[in-house]
């Protein structure tokens, strides 16, 4: 059966037959295997699971440094991982649904080889018919068509990826931030401040002697964030939106799915076919993008980053229950803490332009009354009264009681107005669409400028909703 990609893979101690990846995640072969050296250990930390804090296993494997790993990767999993625990059944649907879709693969590629070797395709498109790059192309077309049909088929297939490249300065940072973030941190509550939002659960990076490198000084570590679904793009958009504006992360690579990983699909396809779901410029304006980072960046330098993320830290594990990140942000820290020591890596480097460097913001969401919601059990493992039944019934999320808070409202290029929480969700909507509408004519940055907006005046990261919803 095929190995999903957002799991890391156990090695066998003993000779078995197993399951083999090639390079690219796609061709599967059982082989005879038999350790000739010495095993190495996966290198994974999970939630409610691994008794080593997440501090001390990110301090024990910082990946700039890190090179015993059996996988050549560093892994964090939340406790939502959608796909930990399937049944049998399900897995069975998997393999054959992968299955499907490397022969469709296969069938695609011998019909690519077969346009390029036949000579009595023409070159161009004429009057005698469709050149060899227009037959090229509608090949392509078909394979993303039916990836896309059998990815949407199932849930298990539901899994994707942004990705893109850290500088060995700046990877051990970064890694430390998303996984507490994806622990406890703004990342963990993307899929309870929005029902319907995105389950971001596993993280992984990869360690010194895999990253990719032509010159050891110019290497490059790839980080790969997993969410569900790839397929929607609200969901891609929502994940990037928290990078850019909760992280201060620069612009990723591409969204890519799962399945496009197990059947091989690669910017060098024969049929120049897309090997990625989504880009950052679809989904978020290069400008808007930008100037959510340059707002970040002033709300971590002012303070009101550290404020605002460890009282939600603290009133998402009440709510969640579970062990956390223990310890992460009991001092104001988190996020904003460990991008804290990014900001000074950066200072290094003036003069010399990285996109790296870039800087990111945040706005404002309403908030949102409680409703009985619809949890999946696998992704509330161990969470106690959260827990959906086997069934996957409805249950009542009851947070615990909270002290009113003044809580910032973020208007684009305006200064900051602080008003008590609105009792309309009307009227949370529509301030937070003229705000939207705000940052597409011009984006914070820019219209702050051109209407004088003093510097102090900086946007406040806005606090978690008290009323919960959960999944």
């Amino acid at each position: 059966m095929p190995h999903f990609d957002h799991l890391p893979r156990e090695e066998s101690e003993t000779e078995t037959e197993t399951e083999t990846e090639s390079s690219s995640s796609v061709g599967v072969v059982r082989t005879k295997t038999k350790p000739s050296k010495p095993k190495r250990d996966i290198l994974a930390w999970t939630e409610n699971v691994t008794k080593e804090s997440l501090d001390d296993f990110l301090s024990a494997h910082q990946p700039s440094k890190t090179k015993n790993s059996a996988d050549g990767w560093i892994w964090v999993r939340s406790a939502r991982n959608p796909h930990a625990n399937l049944s049998r059944e399900e897995k069975e649907f998997f393999g054959e649904a992968v299955g499907q879709a490397m022969q469709v693969a296969e069938d695609v590629m011998k019909k690519a080889e077969e346009i390029k070797n036949d000579p009595n395709v023409p070159v161009r498109t004429s009057k005698k018919g469709p050149g060899r790059r227009d037959q090229l192309n509608k090949q392509g077309d078909i394979l993303l068509a039916e990836l896309k049909k059998i990815g949407t088929s199932s849930p298990a297939l539901a899994t994707g990826k942004w990705m893109w490249f850290e500088p060995a300065e700046k990877v051990d940072t970064l890694f430390s931030v998303l996984a507490r973030s994806l622990i406890d941190g703004p990342l963990a509550r993307l899929g309870y401040n929005e029902p319907e939002g995105p389950v971001v659960h596993t993280l992984k990076v990869a360690t010194a002697d895999s990253a990719k490198s032509d010159d050891r000084k110019d290497q490059q570590f790839l980080i790969c964030l997993y969410f569900d679904s790839i397929w929607e793009k609200k969901h891609a958009k929502e994940v990037l939106h928290s990078l850019a504006a909760e992280h201060g992360v620069h612009h990723p690579s591409a969204a890519k799915a799962d399945l496009y990983t197990y059947v091989n699909l690669t910017s060098n396809h024969p049929t120049k076919a897309r090997s990625s779901n989504w880009r950052p410029t679809e989904l978020i304006l290069t400008d808007v993008y930008d100037d959510l980072k340059e707002a970040f960046w002033q709300m971590k330098k002012s303070g009101d980053w550290d404020r605002a993320e460890k009282e939600d830290r603290e009133q998402f594990r009440k709510i969640v229950g579970g062990r956390g990140s223990l310890g992460v942000g009991e001092a104001g820290g988190g996020p904003g803490l460990a991008a804290g020591v990014g900001e000074k890596v950066k200072g290094k480097g003036k003069g010399k332009k990285d996109d790296g460097d870039e800087r990111t913001g945040t706005e404002s969401k309403p908030n949102s009354p409680p409703t009985k919601v619809d949890r999946h059990p696998s992704a509330t493992a161990g969470v106690g009264d959260l827990q959906a039944t086997a069934s996957g019934s409805s249950t009542k999320i009851m947070p615990p009681p909270r002290t009113k808070v003044i809580k910032p409202t973020i208007v684009a290029g305006k200064p900051i107005a602080f008003a008590q929480d609105s009792d309309s969700e009307e009227d949370d909507e529509a301030e937070a669409e003229r705000a939207r509408e705000r940052a597409r004519r011009g984006g914070l940055a820019r219209l702050a400028a051109r209407e004088g907006t003093k510097a102090s005046a900086r946007p406040a990261k806005p606090f978690i909703s008290h009323e919960w919803r959960g999944r």
